[in-house]
């Protein structure tokens, strides 16, 4: 089985990602953001992924990297703060 680096819109090759990101102990979620899309989230340390597989046979990495600072408890504030606002 190859890492899958292109997309042709198969399942197997989603399927394939999946059991490559699982042969090397790497978490993830899957979601369905919108009727046409498959996103896999995956966590690394520094590091959250979104890679989404949409049923025209593309494919979108998207790269969040932290600056490492972590603030604790504290912190969650913030996120109310930025979710009240929406």
């Amino acid at each position: 089985m190859g890492r899958v680096t292109t997309y042709t819109g198969r399942v197997s090759e989603v399927l394939d990602f999946l059991v490559e990101l699982d042969s090397r102990s790497i978490a993830y979620t899957l979601a369905r953001p919108r009727r046409t899309a498959l996103l896999v989230s995956v966590v690394v340390p520094g590091q959250r992924w979104e890679v989404e597989f949409t049923d025209e046979g593309g494919i979108e990495v998207e790269v969040f990297t932290s600056g490492g600072t972590v603030l604790g408890g504290t912190g969650l504030a913030d996120l109310w703060r930025l979710t009240s606002e929406q």
